[in-house]
């Protein structure tokens, strides 16, 4: 995906990447890099700046929640910007 111009809205439906990147230098809670799933659906939840590129937390199907770099998924063709995949929310990062 080319990086994008703005911040992805939370709800926006994503596919994660058949071949993911290092975590080497992303500093989140482990359990968020243990449940990075490599092409896999999701909903972006939510952002952090930096990181030599935004990350984002994406939430996948089964209810867990992954962190992302924008390079490391696609928006899922089709589908407005911040256009829901169901309602529900994290309720902690």
């Amino acid at each position: 995906m080319e990086e994008p111009e703005y911040i992805l809205d939370n709800g926006t439906k994503v596919h994660t990447s058949k071949v993911l990147s290092s975590t080497s230098g992303i500093t989140v809670k482990q359990h968020h890099l243990d449940a990075r799933k490599p092409d896999t659906p999701g909903i972006i939840r939510g952002w952090v700046a930096g990181h030599g590129g935004d990350i984002y937390w994406v939430q996948h199907e089964d209810e867990s929640v992954a962190a992302y770099g924008w390079m490391e998924f696609e928006l899922v063709p089709g589908r407005t910007r911040g256009e829901r995949l169901r309602e529900s929310s994290v309720s902690s990062l």
